[in-house]
């Protein structure tokens, strides 16, 4: 999967998102930073935002150099379809694992979802987007984007090093069974 720019499906800095020297002053205080990037995230129909600790993003951040793809599955009117996800120095690219398997390295992404360490040191906070671009509803990449947070950032990280690292022990129909919808 290849990520371009600009354009849709090409990774945004994250000073084209928002007026950066403004929320990097001194002035401006973390939890103002963490609203902000809220209530922005929140008008936007096609992506969210999210915020995490800096070390936790960190964290993200090195496991997925080292484990660089992932499965999800995705849940819809009682069937279910798998993305896969694919890092690339700081954004993971999501496609189909349809189109993942017919295209490979050029398949086209679903979603993107890009960590943002601008803020980090001055503000505490990591900032995380992920831009839909087809193939899932903005419900369904609020699921990938935190399931990939999720996974990457605690002990179930292990799931994710078995996927890259030992493939034939991942059980995929065992992964897909624990991530059935609650609801």
């Amino acid at each position: 999967m290849s990520a371009r720019r600009p354009g849709k499906g090409a990774v945004r800095l994250l000073k084209d998102l928002v007026k950066l020297p403004l929320l990097d002053r001194s002035s401006c205080s973390p939890l103002e930073v963490r609203r902000i990037w809220n209530e922005f995230h929140a008008e936007q129909d096609m992506s969210l935002g999210r915020i995490v600790e800096p070390a936790r993003l960190r964290l993200i951040t090195e496991r997925a150099v080292r484990c660089p793809m992932f499965m999800i599955p995705i849940w819809r009117k009682g069937n279910f379809f798998c993305l896969v996800s694919q890092f690339h120095a700081n954004w993971f690219l999501v496609t189909t694992l349809e189109s993942f398997q017919t295209n490979g390295d050029n398949a086209r992404p679903a979603m993107m979802v890009t960590l943002y360490d601008e803020l980090c040191v001055t503000k505490d906070a990591g900032l995380v987007r992920g831009d839909v671009i087809w193939a899932v509803t903005k419900r369904e990449a609020e699921r990938v984007t935190d399931l990939l947070l999720h996974y990457y950032s605690s002990a179930e990280y292990n799931v994710v090093r078995d996927f890259n690292e030992r493939p034939s022990t991942f059980d995929v129909n065992k992964f897909v069974r624990e991530n059935l919808p609650t609801t």
